[in-house]
């Protein structure tokens, strides 16, 4: 399981980031199912400075 919140901790860990908002993965903001034969790769992580 990929856990929004997690992935919202680990961002909140970075010092120069000082807050986030509408963190989504894939489109959505729910936790996302995977399977034993799948593994996450991480690709295109898009920033927007507000």
């Amino acid at each position: 399981m990929i856990r929004i919140s997690e992935i919202g901790a680990v961002i909140s860990d970075v010092t120069e980031i000082a807050d986030y908002r509408n963190l989504v993965i894939n489109g959505s903001d729910e936790n996302i199912a995977v399977n034993a034969e799948s593994v996450p790769i991480l690709g295109v992580t898009e920033i927007e400075a507000v």
